[in-house]
């Protein structure tokens, strides 16, 4: 596969336009059990396990939504990651963390485009899941979105639900309030609400965790809109994991 078109959320920020690399890498610690019976190999068992996130482009300092005002403010900040390898429509494939970025760099050469990098660690597991709404439809009004099958959530793992709010207009308080809602089949005869995020009045993310079992394995993201003349651009992934 090319990357040509991945699809990067960073707590508030869309930095797709503004990225040119983006590295997600699974670590687990080793730890050594060698023993006088091991006949001469070393032995080991996995320890600790965790993520690292690597990501770089084109500097902007535009406004808020761009890559200098959110990755300065990102510093020592736990945060919602959402990284698709093409684009995030419903039901696309996502990974899904919550990480804390460690490193900024910003400028470089006379004459080249002023570059930046960032290094995050990750403060969850990262998962594998999928999309439940595209930031490319404004919503101005309540409702839901496109049904999703994933799968469902055992006993002893957790459904991982990523809310990105990269636009917000509007007068009177305008305020978005995101519901992640789950169902035993794709028409949703009977949704239950499996996570509700916090209102959103301005850019902003939110990571949460939901143990399970939760059997249902349709997942759609479910909202709710008011203020005077209201308008969001919103990004909800899913995952389950340990």
């Amino acid at each position: 596969m090319i990357l040509t078109d991945c699809r990067i959320f960073a707590g508030g920020a869309h930095l797709s336009g503004q990225s040119n690399r983006i590295e997600l890498s699974g670590e687990c610690d080793e730890e050594d059990t060698t023993n006088f019976l091991s006949a001469g190999w070393h032995e080991r068992i996995g320890s600790l396990k965790g993520f690292k996130l690597a990501g770089g482009g084109q500097w902007n300092a535009s406004d808020l939504s761009a890559v200098d005002a959110s990755r300065w403010a990102a510093q020592g900040v736990a945060e919602a990651w959402s990284v698709a390898p093409a684009t995030v429509a419903p039901g696309d494939r996502v990974y899904v963390g919550n990480a804390m970025q460690s490193k900024y760099n910003f400028f470089g050469e006379v004459g080249k485009v002023a570059p930046w990098t960032i290094d995050a660690s990750g403060t969850s597991p990262l998962v594998r899941g999928r999309s439940l709404h595209n930031y490319t439809t404004a919503r101005t009004a309540t409702g839901s979105g496109t049904a999703v099958q994933n799968v469902a959530v055992g006993a002893a793992s957790y459904l991982y639900c990523a809310l990105h709010v990269i636009s917000v207009s509007g007068t009177a308080s305008p305020t978005l309030t995101v519901r992640v809602q789950s169902d035993n089949a794709v028409g949703f005869p009977s949704p239950v609400t499996v996570q509700t995020f916090t209102a959103a009045t301005a850019i902003s993310n939110q990571f949460a965790r939901v143990a399970g079992p939760i059997t249902d394995d349709w997942f759609r993201a479910d909202w709710t809109i008011s203020g005077t003349n209201p308008s969001f651009l919103f990004v909800v992934t899913i995952g389950v994991g340990p």
